[in-house]
């Protein structure tokens, strides 16, 4: 497949007439260095887009001139600290990191850290006297009437700014020390064990000692940190706000973080919908050279140039370094083969944009930490600046140029930052304007900020759990508690030409996935879609524009239907009248039914040497599937191919937590159709970790147990099912964050909700005149999804009496019995065009069952619901949706004429439930690429790039104990006992030898004796 074959970049020029904010007035905050060089090619893409950008800039600005020509504005401000004075705290920093840090013990490094650290913060908190406690300078600002205030936050202050200002804010950074303000600030969650420190200069493959020095680090240096940073920066911001205030709690408030880093030089690691990751944000094609430099090049001839730079921070090295430095560059035969540097992160992008292999002499800061990941991807070889010899510069740079896997993991790295749906540059000015358009991004905000330290990490609820524990064990009649809080809680809670091979499903994910199949096969894919015998949906003998590659199976259609019936009926109908345990042993024996029968339409293929041979000899390049139906994983390895999952989620997002390693933490993500929000009370999170144990345990014994067994048949070896899906390269969920609470996630999920959707087309002639002659009125959406046919008459007539005393024509999907109190307002059909009558000017409101499809295409056109939930998914959907104020619900089992007419009313009257419907509209349409262009991209990589390993996360290696560091824990707890303990020993050695008290002897005991 060649890389032509991405989505064209005509896509991001739409957006950039489409979604460009006209003329936005941007606020940017002050930096330096490195940071502005990275910064202004973002302000110059702002200003070619229309927008006003105005450039803060202290009067002590080492880099930015304010007297030099520019596109931007500057708006200078004078501070209490000179140029001068700058420049030798930066020389003091340097000579500290390069020259003096070697020569010192750890406690003298330590020291001299807090030292730096309490001068480099005195020195930005001058810098920011003169903006906020300028009154000037203040009334400046607010009179000029900014949209975002954008930062790099290497100097502190903006968010306390834009708090004052009341304007969005956006951050590029490319992490902060220990990673502390992305991880209490920002609430990314950082797992010790598989996501080192930054500037640990440790990867993400730990062995046990480095996982407890990592745990210890950030430990360490989140108490340095607190006390040499926050504790000052604290009283600062209480004392201008006068109120006592947490700058942390205030840096929360970022709306995006637009993160300097990428998965070509990141490790795979969890982050928050409002991290967006930019790495190369500052590169650009190459321009023509300046003559003699060209000039020098051509005289390289076939031997080429290597270029060397130490960054804009150091100007001057010692006279010896210098000499040998020059001695080593005299003695290799290349006058670009290779790039010496220094390690600063906008040099590596350079690099890795261009494919050019790196010698690094890492000097300071983030540099040492950059060039071990360049390291551990093979991009580069390291020389210590200090420690350096003639000979050892010349040697590596020879390693890098004569040892082709450099060059060739260079390549690859450069692959894959070219191979992403937008460029870093348009990504983060998309993310920049949609804050503007939005006034914010506090939809992606997780509900973790509102969290207390020990409620995020579930403490209270284990410390809850185990006080309940422990009362049970006093006494007899305590034995019945952990079941009574559980019945309290019941009831609180009650590429070109690529070859595509497709797994079957059914039902509504058919529905789903056809659009996306349609569009591969407009970019020149073949598609083969695998469907057996006993299909209910998927009609092999339609004319199609993808090919079908029908199975035999051991079972017939209809025990399929028959077995869905069974599951409609008792989610439904008989549910509501079973206690706990009836349904539990109900819910079991379906689970294990259907997996049977899931099991038996896998024999067809995996079993089926015929169709096996079939399959190989079809040289697909990809395995793409809707997991609804098992073994999907367990193809992909026997034909070792890339696999790509398109799923809502699973029962207890069991698979997307055990088998994708996404994160959960049970605080504020509840389990899948438990019908909570992420905003949980203390009993509500008791439940939500409740269920998360209780549900992997049932799962873990009535649905990995068997599928552990089949595939170790089938591949006979002992195998984890578990372990083969967590092979999946690219995991498409179909939901975003217009549907979702705000979560963790992982760089291989990606959020396409909304995949099948798309513009009106007009109604048949019958639906239009009938929507026409509702006249003001409007008319009203209703369907209970594909899978619910019919309904009791009862029911239907109790449906019918609450439509026809409504004002709106009514255009109801119903293929039952017509209700003998239907209304004249309303008509009946067996198929509607539903996402075209959603897509009506007409449509008023969407009666549905609550199916991700239905909910998915009343967002996508701005229409309020209400909701009559029947089974699965769909209670949770509406609850949802209920949450973001777009929908009210009525009980299927218990509804009546009355409630069901007035709930309609409600959501058709009630102005809120259409504004809040086109808010989520416009969150759902405002995103760098449609669902649909999204998903096609990522199918589209993981064929181009044969898998998507470097998107990976090291977590899939780590046991589960490791994971969660409880080794790590359990090694550090014993050391604190083995030193408690010989601290006491010693203890009472010193007070006994100090007291002269000795123990009595042999001697005095006979004594004693003889006396008595």
């Amino acid at each position: 497949m060649k890389p032509a074959q991405r989505l064209p970049l005509s896509v991001f020029l739409v957006l950039t007439v489409t979604l460009s904010v006209n003329g936005g007035n941007i606020l940017v905050w002050y930096t330096e260095g490195s940071h502005w060089i990275n910064l202004k090619p973002v302000l110059d893409t702002l200003i070619d887009r229309g927008h006003h950008v105005t450039v803060l800039v202290p009067s002590s600005s080492m880099f930015m001139n304010t007297s030099e020509s520019s596109r931007f504005r500057y708006e200078p401000f004078n501070v209490s600290i000179s140029k001068k004075e700058m420049e030798k705290i930066m020389h003091d920093v340097l000579q500290f990191l390069i020259y003096d840090m070697d020569h010192m013990n750890y406690w003298e490094i330590f020291l001299k850290f807090l030292e730096t650290t309490k001068v480099n913060l005195e020195c930005s908190l001058k810098l920011l006297d003169g903006v906020v406690k300028s009154e000037t300078m203040m009334k400046r600002l607010r009179e000029g009437n900014y949209d975002l205030l954008l930062s790099d936050p290497i100097y502190s202050g903006s968010e306390l700014l834009a708090e004052m200002l009341d304007l969005p804010l956006v951050f590029s950074l490319r992490f902060s020390l220990a990673n502390n303000w992305e991880r209490h600030c920002g609430q990314i969650p950082a797992p010790p064990s598989f996501v080192p420190i930054a500037m640990s200069k440790m990867t993400d493959k730990m062995n046990f000692f480095e996982r407890v020095l990592n745990f210890y680090l950030y430990a360490l240096q989140d108490i340095v940190i607190e006390n040499t940073f926050w504790k000052d920066l604290d009283a600062y911001y209480s004392e201008v706000k006068g109120t006592p205030t947490s700058a942390c709690k205030v840096m929360s408030n970022v709306d995006i973080w637009l993160m300097r880093t990428y998965w070509d030089v990141e490790f795979p690691r969890p982050f928050l919908p409002n991290f967006k990751f930019v790495g190369g944000i500052h590169c650009r094609p190459a321009k023509p050279l300046p003559e003699d430099m060209e000039e020098f090049v051509q005289s390289s001839g076939d031997a080429g140039v290597v270029i060397f730079t130490l960054g804009s921070m150091v100007k001057n090295i010692t006279r010896e370094k210098g000499n040998t430095i020059a001695s080593a560059l005299a003695q290799i035969p290349q006058k670009t083969r290779a790039f010496v540097t220094h390690g600063g992160t906008n040099g590596i992008y350079e690099a890795i944009y261009h494919g050019v292999p790196m010698v690094g002499i890492p000097l300071f800061g983030d540099q040492p930490e950059n060039l071990v990941h360049m390291k551990a991807k093979g991009a580069a070889v390291d020389v210590n600046f200090k420690t350096m010899t003639t000979e050892g510069l010349r040697d590596a740079i020879n390693a890098v140029i004569n040892n082709k896997s450099f060059k060739e993991n260079a390549m690859r790295l450069s692959k894959i930052h070219h191979d992403r749906p937008l460029s870093a540059r348009d990504e983060a000015v998309f993310w920049i304007e949609f804050t503007m358009r939005n006034k914010g991004a506090k939809h992606l905000r997780v509900h973790s900020h509102d969290l207390t330290w020990y409620q995020y990490h579930s403490l209270d609820v284990l410390a809850f759990l185990l006080s309940v524990v422990l009362l049970s064990m006093q006494d007899e009649a305590a034995q019945r508690l952990p079941l009574s809080v559980f019945l309290v809680l019941s009831v609180t809670l009650s590429a070109h030409g690529g070859n595509i091979l497709v797994w079957y499903t059914e039902g509504s994910h058919w529905i789903n996935l056809k659009p996306v199949l349609d569009t591969l096969i407009d970019r020149g894919h073949h598609v083969t879609v695998l469907v057996p015998s006993s299909s209910m949906f998927m009609n092999t003998s339609e004319p199609s524009r993808f090919r079908y590659e029908p199975f035999s199976v051991s079972i017939s259609r209809e025990v399929m239907e028959k077995s869905m019936e069974e599951f409609l009926h008792f989610s439904i109908y008989e549910m509501d009248h079973m206690s706990y345990w009836e349904i539990y042993n109900k819910f079991q024996a379906m689970v294990h039914i259907n997996l049977q029968n899931n099991l038996k339409c896998l024999d067809g293929v995996v079993k089926s040497e015929t169709m096996m041979k079939r399959l190989r000899e079809g040289n697909y390049d990809l395995l793409l599937s809707d997991p609804l139906y098992p073994g999907s994983d367990l193809l992909a390895e026997m034909l070792d191919l890339p696999l790509v999952f398109s799923l809502r989620f699973s029962l207890a997002n069991n698979w997307e937590r055990h088998c994708g390693q996404i994160p959960a933490p049970p605080s504020f993500v509840p389990i899948a159709m438990s019908k909570m929000t992420d905003k949980m009370n203390f009993f509500e999170r008791v439940l939500n970790f409740f269920l998360y144990a209780l549900q992997d345990i049932v799962i873990e014994n009535t649905f990995w147990k068997d599928l552990d067994a089949y595939y170790s048949e089938v591949k006979g070896t002992p195998t984890s099912a578990c372990k083969v899906m967590s092979n999946t390269d690219i995991w498409l969920m179909r939901t975003y964050w217009d549907f979702d609470f705000p979560r963790p996630f992982l760089p291989n999920f990606k959020f396409v909700g909304g995949i099948h959707c798309r513009p009106a087309k007009p109604l048949p002639k019958d639906m239009e005149e009938f929507a026409q002659s509702s006249g003001d009125a409007g008319i009203v959406v209703f369907t209970l999804g594909s899978m619910i046919k019919n309904i009791t008459k009862e029911k239907s007539n109790m449906i019918a009496s609450a439509l026809a005393q409504i004002p709106q024509k009514v255009l109801w999907r119903y293929s039952g019995e017509k209700p003998d109190t239907l209304g004249a307002n309303t008509r009946l059909f067996d198929w509607m065009p539903q996402n075209d009558l959603l897509g009506h000017p007409k449509t008023r409101a969407f009666i549905t069952h609550g199916g991700t499809n239905g909910i998915y295409e009343a967002i996508y056109h701005g229409v309020p619901m209400v909701g009559i939930p029947m089974f699965g998914d769909q209670p949770e959907n509406l609850v949802h949706m209920k949450a973001k104020g777009v929908a009210t619900t009525v009980d299927f089992t218990t509804m009546t004429t009355e409630g069901l007419r007035d709930a309609i009313n409600d959501v058709i009257n009630n102005k809120s439930y259409k504004e809040n419907a086109m808010r989520l509209s416009k969150i759902h349409h405002d995103r760098p690429l449609s669902a649909r262009d999204e998903a096609v991209f990522w199918i589209e990589f993981t064929m181009r790039n044969k898998g998507a390993k470097h998107l990976r996360v090291q977590a899939h290696e780590l046991t589960w104990y490791q994971y969660h560091s409880l080794d790590v824990l359990a090694f550090l707890l014993a050391i604190i006992l083995l030193l408690a303990a010989l601290f006491t020993k010693t203890c009472c050695f010193c007070l006994r030898r100090c007291c002269g008290r000795k123990g009595p002897t042999k001697k005095t005991k006979k004594m004693k004796k003889k006396a008595e």
